[in-house]
């Protein structure tokens, strides 16, 4: 009975590996070998490309030839870290081998020995996020170095990671950490409940996942932030918010956020409190002028134009004289050329990209102004708009403020101020109806907290942060330290 139950397990064994050759016929770089020993005969399979090949010819195979009296799998469990996967099914057979792991197959047995070579770059200063006196190493492509970046900074075993598995075809791993006595329970099981319930046939992107376990996919706002710097993902955790590490992506996502969250700089932490106050007054600033000041502009030059002072009319009127085009239009021209420059600033080289975008904008900027088909005012309006939207922090809330200025600058053309002012109220409406993972998305501004306020608008000494803030819901409310 025992014979014949062997011999089943054997032939369940030997479909298996056929199954498995069957499935990566088509692939060149997948290897299946016959080695012979002295006494025994076995096959090693893995994928070339994935492996490093001067491990398992160096290595892992002449330490196998050196056994004499204790059989191939024994003598293996003894050398090597070996793994048993002869129960394991075909699909995780495969993703051992998508692993870079060289899988044994010995008499009944099959083993895998992790020999993966998979290419990496060193940790570097992140790109997103240039650092003046913080570190200067940045996530990375490897899902575990960036671990190891955040594990290194937090050495306290309530910060908990749990893996997942995305993607039907792609099986890209992902990560949620988190600190266990901190983070709202609620929150918690809200995320590990969207992880488990997204449908991908690939994963490559970060903000793939974002977009399906966020509350509103089709915001035009962010309800999730990134960042590529590991100092700031751990201030972060330490508020009571989740983080998520896709591999592949030099980003790292989390939650929950807020408005004011988006406009704090990882260096914030590094400059002195007075001088962060300032800079976050500037980059509240900068949303504004950003988004509503060209169509404040349009709506005072073109609509009510009694509303300003007598010498500005003045200078309006003489670098508008002759001009064929009307306000509204000369502004949306304008913005599309800048954000035509920008565009073709971002996708060239880095070395040249920023030269041409400022001197295409120049340029072309005073060549329009002299064959006149611009003013000179409209020019600086422009000008101060996209200096004002370089001041923000995170780039999807730019990219955000950027469809709010032609919405503001629409409503204007055919409003006036009444139409700035409309798109002002349905902003803060819009504002007010989003949240992340339950927390509302005005955050720290309401309902209104003095203590939230001035925590989140400015920045005080270190001393003076005992509490973490209240926007996350965390269990642990006493123990923040920082802003």
């Amino acid at each position: 009975m025992e014979n014949k139950t062997l011999l089943e397990c054997k032939d369940s064994l030997w479909e298996k590996v056929t199954q498995l050759k069957s499935q990566f016929s088509q692939s060149q770089d997948f290897v299946c070998q016959k080695h012979k020993t002295d006494e025994e005969t076995f096959e090693i399979i893995y994928i070339d490309s994935l492996v490093n090949m001067q491990y398992l010819d160096q290595y892992i195979l002449p330490k196998l030839n050196e056994y004499k009296d204790a059989s191939i799998k024994l003598h293996m469990q003894t050398l090597f870290q070996v793994e048993e996967v002869t129960f394991k099914s075909l699909e995780d057979v495969a993703s051992l081998l998508f692993d870079g792991n060289v899988i044994f197959y010995v008499g009944d047995s099959l083993l895998s020995i992790n020999a993966g070579d998979f290419p990496k770059r060193q940790p570097e200063e992140s790109a997103l996020e240039t650092s003046i006196r913080g570190p200067k190493d940045g996530f990375v492509e490897d899902i575990k170095t960036n671990v190891s970046l955040i594990r290194r900074r937090l050495h306290t075993p309530s910060l908990c990671l749990e893996k997942f598995t995305i993607g039907k075809r792609s099986k890209t791993k992902v990560v949620l950490m988190y600190l266990d006595d901190v983070i709202d329970k609620k929150v918690l099981h809200e995320i590990r409940k969207r992880l488990n319930g997204v449908e991908l046939d690939i994963l490559t992107s970060a903000y793939e996942l974002e977009s399906s376990v966020r509350d509103r996919p089709y915001s035009v706002f962010p309800t999730m932030d990134f960042s590529g710097r590991p100092d700031f993902v751990v201030q972060v955790l330490n508020q009571g918010r989740f983080a998520l590490i896709v591999d592949g992506n030099p980003t790292v996502s989390f939650a929950p956020i807020s408005l004011l969250l988006q406009t704090k700089s990882p260096e914030d932490t590094y400059i002195n409190y007075a001088f962060v106050s300032l800079e976050r007054l500037i980059r509240m600033l900068g949303i504004m002028v950003s988004g509503f000041f060209p169509g404040i502009w349009i709506a005072f030059s073109a609509f009510n134009i009694e509303q300003i002072p007598y010498l500005l009319v003045a200078t309006i009127s003489v670098s508008r004289f002759g001009l064929p085009l009307s306000a509204p239009i000369e502004m949306f021209i304008i913005l599309f050329l800048f954000e035509l420059f920008n565009e073709a600033g971002v996708r060239l080289p880095r070395a040249i990209g920023q030269t041409v975008a400022v001197l295409g904008g120049l340029i072309v900027g005073d060549a329009a102004i002299r064959a006149g088909l611009t003013s000179p005012t409209m020019l600086v309006v422009a000008a101060i708009t996209y200096i004002a939207s370089f001041t923000l922090v995170n780039q999807s809330l730019s990219s955000a403020i950027t469809i709010v200025r032609f919405f503001v600058i629409f409503l204007s053309t055919f409003f006036g101020l009444f139409g700035v002012i409309l798109g002002f109220i349905l902003t803060v409406f819009y504002f007010s109806s989003l949240n992340s993972f339950g927390a509302p998305y005005f955050g720290s501004a309401a309902p209104i907290s003095l203590t939230e306020a001035v925590k989140s608008f400015l920045k005080a000494p270190v001393q003076f942060y005992k509490m973490r803030t209240a926007s996350t819901s965390p269990d642990d409310a006493s123990r923040g330290e920082h802003n």
